[in-house]
């Protein structure tokens, strides 16, 4: 069914790929400044109360991560994912924003959604191996040691039994699978592959996911995760998969963190290679899951 309404883009003659790049961009700066903003309130009447903390700027912040993670997550849900919502109407009507963004269910969602998460399982030695693969690539050294003490920060603050660990999952895996999703798989997705079709739009829809995460030492993984989040998306015409997908990816970090701090795959860089059986095994199971998620997929409808 084509659509008859003539967008606010159409009339003005700006592309839909091009329309959500600059947006990415926007996003990006506009949620690092509302991040940014509540941490800086937040910090302001803690040390109110409790004195400005002594240290380093990284011991400062590895004492407030908890205000930076609050800061963090209130920004991704008002420029992530209200703002976006808010912004696709310049390509598409309010009538269909919601189909455009695949906030939709099917009778097969719940099928997508549990094979999605099986897919997110399988593929995971696969993304051990591209880490350790994007540990060869060269990376500034002053670049490459600041996030790695970021993570190390990060990942001292999610192994502290004193902090609550339904509250880092909240931070960590709930608040990032839903705004990035509605952003990157809704709609980066759905504005390239306007331009430029499905398969165009997966591969730089992931390349941008893996980009704005600006982790030069996770880049190769990130890449991979956004590209496999893009085509459960459209495969499934519902970023719900997806959103799942993304929990639980982001959840078994923090799980593994938590509980197997000293597992390889902890680590804030992948300095051994998994066995080649198991990268292989990883690859073939992921592989016939999306083939059969290929073959169950739901009739297209153009928005």
């Amino acid at each position: 069914m084509l659509e008859n309404y003539s967008s606010w883009a159409q009339r003005n003659g700006f592309s839909n790929w091009a329309i959500a790049l600059l947006w990415v961009i926007v996003a990006f700066i506009c949620f690092q400044i509302v991040a940014a903003i509540i941490f800086a309130i937040a910090f302001f009447f803690k040390s109110l109360l409790y004195g400005i903390p002594e240290g380093s700027s990284l011991e400062v912040l590895s004492k407030n991560f908890g205000l930076l993670f609050i800061g963090n997550s209130i920004g991704q849900v008002l420029v992530l994912a209200f703002g976006t919502w808010l912004f696709c109407r310049l390509q598409v009507s309010r009538e269909k924003r919601n189909a455009f963004l695949r906030f939709k269910v099917n009778n097969k969602t719940l099928l997508f959604t549990g094979l999605a998460l099986l897919a997110i399982i399988s593929v995971q030695p696969f993304i051990w191996f591209l880490g350790w693969l994007n540990s060869l690539l060269p990376a500034p050294e002053m670049f490459d040691s600041l996030q790695l003490q970021q993570m190390d920060v990060l990942q001292s603050y999610i192994s502290n039994k004193e902090n609550f660990v339904l509250l880092i999952l909240f931070h960590i895996s709930l608040i990032p699978a839903f705004c990035e999703e509605i952003l990157f798989r809704g709609y980066v997705l759905r504005s390239f592959q306007r331009s430029w079709g499905y398969v165009t739009a997966i591969i730089i829809s992931g390349i941008i996911f893996g980009m704005f995460h600006l982790q030069a030492t996770h880049l190769l993984p990130l890449i991979v995760i956004g590209m496999l989040l893009g085509y459960l998306a459209w495969i499934a015409e519902s970023i719900i998969p997806a959103i799942a997908a993304h929990f639980l990816n982001n959840a078994g970090s923090v799980f593994l963190v938590r509980f197997f701090p000293e597992s390889e795959m902890t680590s804030t860089t992948a300095v051994t290679l998994p066995p080649v059986w198991l990268i292989l095994l990883s690859i073939i199971i992921t592989f016939m899951i999306l083939h059969y998620l290929y073959q169950q997929r739901p009739v297209r409808v153009k928005i």
